[in-house]
């Protein structure tokens, strides 16, 4: 099982974390880590110093997410201890590619303005996105059964 992430479907309390090596994702979990945090993605795999440091910034940390392919690549043993502190490693995919041009904001207010009854042409003028691309979305939306959340 391997979850989307994306910004529309993001837990406001998940921190993601993307390092070019572990020194640097030690200084970002010591930095930006707080008890607040349950759930965090990392894209290297948990070593100790990183699962201690997670654990120590984090206390209420109840999953830890990762790509794919590291997730295939883990440790048993970790995954064992980690699930004996009622943490628990899941895969996710981050979305890559362009990043989408109208945000989570953009599609509520295009469907808000649609349940109104205003037209297509009403709603462009209105947030100032092209008639073709509120089509697009629209199509995209309803077929994705967005509900505005």
């Amino acid at each position: 099982m391997c979850l989307l992430l994306s910004s529309c479907s993001m837990s406001s309390k998940m921190l993601i974390i993307k390092a070019k090596n572990v020194a640097n994702l030690l200084w970002m979990i010591s930095s930006k880590v707080n008890v607040n945090t349950t759930a965090i993605y990392i894209n290297k795999r948990p070593s100790l110093p990183i699962i201690l440091e997670l654990l120590n910034k984090a206390p209420n940390l109840k999953v830890i997410y990762l790509p794919p392919s590291i997730y295939l690549s883990i440790s048993k043993k970790i995954v064992d201890s980690l699930k004996s502190v009622d943490v628990v490693i899941k895969p996710i995919a981050v979305k890559k590619g362009r990043p989408p041009k109208y945000t989570c904001t953009h599609h509520s207010k295009i469907m808000e303005l649609r349940r109104l009854g205003y037209s297509i042409s009403e709603i462009s003028s209105k947030t100032g996105i092209p008639r073709r691309s509120i089509y697009y979305l629209l199509k995209s939306l309803t077929s994705h059964n967005y509900t505005g959340t």
